[in-house]
């Protein structure tokens, strides 16, 4: 599955859940990440982007 895809499939929450947690989601669902380490996902995603979209 593509970035954009599991955003839109599963937006971020934050009643639900940590930032964490939501970067463990995307490591197990966006297609080549699981060998990704948290902090390289963290600076790929625009945060704030993803804030304004909620």
């Amino acid at each position: 599955m593509k970035l954009e895809d599991a955003l839109k499939q599963n937006p971020y929450d934050k009643t639900r859940g940590s930032k964490g947690a939501y970067i463990r989601y995307l490591r197990y669902t966006v297609d080549g990440w699981y060998s990704k380490k948290s902090e390289e996902i963290r600076k790929q995603i625009d945060w704030d982007k993803i804030m304004k979209e909620r």
